[in-house]
């Protein structure tokens, strides 16, 4: 145990020696504290990597061209998705490997399940929105 105090002294004994106490009472439990008390740390998920992503798609049957293109959007537009956040990118990606866009991107979705609003783009908040009340 490390006690890291300032001892003060003056011109009677008797004081520096009595600040010198309290303050080893009052610090010496905290130090020790905060030196050998360690919160197990929660496993942290990790997103898939981009290769297996496209190798998984291939195993399905698909590439990322013929996914795009099939939903209707251009033939690269689907490779955004790998490296930015994009609901309907991963959810196109996630149902054509049979498996929920949380599974393969943890990191861009809150622990219920829900998308991360702080990393989405506001027009695709928008368009998404518009698109649940045409529903």
């Amino acid at each position: 145990m490390v006690i890291i105090v300032n001892r003060i002294y003056s011109s009677k004994s008797f004081i520096g020696t009595r600040i010198y106490s309290l303050t080893c009472r009052i610090f010496a439990p905290i130090i020790f504290r905060m030196t050998t008390k360690k919160d197990p740390k929660k496993p942290v998920r990790e997103d898939w990597h981009n290769a297996d992503i496209k190798a998984a798609l291939e195993k399905a049957g698909w590439s990322l061209r013929q996914l795009s293109l099939k939903h209707g959007y251009a033939a690269g537009s689907l490779r955004v998705t790998l490296t930015n956040h994009w609901l309907r990118g991963e959810k196109i990606i996630a149902d054509a490997i049979g498996v929920s866009p949380f599974d393969i991107w943890p990191s861009r979705f809150e622990e219920n399940d829900t998308a991360n609003t702080r990393r989405c783009n506001v027009k695709q908040r928008r368009r998404d929105k518009h698109e649940q009340s045409k529903k």
